[in-house]
């Protein structure tokens, strides 16, 4: 069985989580555009509910992928995008009150999404950490 992996995000700020190797810095900002790259998105910050988290993956984990009206679990993501069995706990999600709502690198969640009347926006950054 793998290791839980859980920190809760400071947002505004940075947080590192060494079990996953990554570091998140999180900010609130206003926009005009959306960000998606595979470290960087930016979320409609009216959506998320509070406390936002970094983790791997649970049994049972769903997420309703960008573009869906439906919900997948987060193994048949991850198996869909080929990544490695022995990866998969590896991968940091982005989780709020409601479930996961980013797969780094992989996919957002449709709930989260920014719109043309977003207002508030959550910006996260996701690098490695330097071991």
């Amino acid at each position: 069985m793998p290791v839980e992996v859980c920190a809760e995000l400071t947002i505004p700020g940075r947080t590192v989580n060494h079990t996953l190797g990554v570091t998140v810095d999180a900010s609130a900002v206003r926009s005009d555009s959306s960000v998606w790259e595979d470290t960087t998105v930016e979320m409609d910050l009216s959506q998320i509910k509070s406390p936002v988290l970094i983790r791997n993956r649970r049994k049972g984990d769903t997420i309703q992928p960008l573009g869906m009206t439906g919900f997948k679990k987060v193994q048949d993501v991850m198996v869909d995008r080929k990544i490695p069995s022995g990866l998969r706990d590896r991968i940091p999600i982005i989780t709020d009150k409601d479930g996961p709502i980013w797969i780094v690198g992989h996919t957002l969640s449709e709930r989260v999404k920014v719109l043309a009347d977003t207002k508030d926006v959550l910006r996260l950054r996701v690098t490695q950490v330097v071991q």
